[in-house]
């Protein structure tokens, strides 16, 4: 595990704990550091705050504000334009996955999540390459 993926931070936006639990485990057994939320307006109050992850997994069906409102929100910021986000849903209509690439998702991730596929796509999002 390089030194530099240890430096990367994830903020899981899910609130599904055993979703939550699940994925940080993966995560961090692949070594990174994951911080979760369980709603969106908490998670806009997050990212206003510095600093900024290295990436967002995002539900799309979340309390308070959805997916797509917190997406599209971070698109209209300079600060978080550039943020990568990988979506993530149970509903897999090609118009959800289609809004979420409208609205300037990186990737869209159709639940239930299967581990290899996961990390391999967090992994893109951040730009770097699993060893098979």
């Amino acid at each position: 595990m390089s030194e530099a993926r240890k430096r990367k931070t994830i903020l899981l936006v899910e609130d599904d704990a055993d979703l939550v639990e699940l994925a940080t485990h993966w995560l961090e057994r692949d070594g990174y550091a994951v911080r979760s939320i369980a709603d969106g307006r908490e998670a806009l109050e997050q990212l206003a705050a510095d600093p900024l992850p290295d990436l967002l997994l995002l539900d799309v069906m979340i309390p308070h504000v959805t997916g797509f409102e917190v997406l599209q929100k971070l698109r209209a910021e300079a600060r978080t334009r550039e943020l990568p986000v990988v979506m993530m849903t149970s509903f897999s209509r090609e118009r959800d996955v289609a809004r979420g690439r409208e609205l300037g998702a990186n990737d869209y991730i159709i639940k239930p999540l299967m581990e290899l596929d996961f990390l391999d796509r967090v992994a893109r999002a951040l730009g770097e390459h699993r060893p098979a």
